[in-house]
């Protein structure tokens, strides 16, 4: 009986702890920011075989909360390739860089440190490419960027959470202008895993 009331109250004592754990989310003003890898697919209306470039991506997140599970922010997201790509078209090889600014929501389902994100906003997309008779081009185009990923939250203080992120996001850039070879309709994909802290 002893036994029995001293797990009692020893578990009475640790629901105070649980809840602080629950609580212990991202509330107020709160930035993120992390690093990580990527692979972007640059396709087009007319190709057939889009281009596909691995690289770095880097992203900053500010926000603040609007409901227990929901947050609102901004987001600054990018993606680098200096590399070759894969690619059977005749501009080859192709070098990617990628930025996006966009609105961000963040939805946290289960009031745990698991959330899935939403992004709308303004893509810019820079293309390096060689074609087969002249030198290497770099055109830049602006378009629309949307945001769809998922990640978690780990608390490591009160006020500092490491956090695990994944997502994809699509740049809808427009039309291309080579020398002789426009290219239409230019959608840059990317996909990213990545890690950030965060201070909430």
């Amino acid at each position: 009986m002893r036994t029995a009331l001293l797990i009692a109250a020893a578990a009475l004592a640790a629901v105070p702890a649980v809840v602080r754990a629950q609580e212990a989310g991202r509330r107020g003003l709160w930035v993120e920011a992390g690093l990580g890898t990527g692979v972007a697919r640059v396709g087009c209306s007319a190709c057939t075989d889009p281009s596909v470039v691995y690289g770095s991506t880097g992203w900053v997140r500010l926000g603040t909360r609007l409901t227990e599970r929901v947050q609102l922010g901004a987001e600054l997201f990018g993606f680098d390739d200096r590399a070759a790509a894969r690619s059977a078209e005749p501009v080859d090889p192709l070098e990617a860089r990628n930025a996006s600014l966009m609105g961000a929501v963040m939805w946290f389902p289960t009031g745990s440190g698991f959330f899935l994100t939403g992004g709308l906003g303004l893509a810019r997309g820079t293309f390096t490419v060689t074609p087969p008779d002249g030198p290497a081009v770099t055109p830049r185009r602006t378009g629309s960027g949307l945001a769809f990923g998922l990640g978690l939250d780990l608390p490591v203080f009160r006020y500092f959470a490491v956090t695990l992120d994944l997502g994809a996001r699509f740049a809808a850039i427009g039309d291309i202008a080579l020398p002789g070879a426009p290219i239409d309709d230019v959608i840059a994909t990317t996909y990213h895993a990545g890690i950030a802290f965060t201070l909430r």
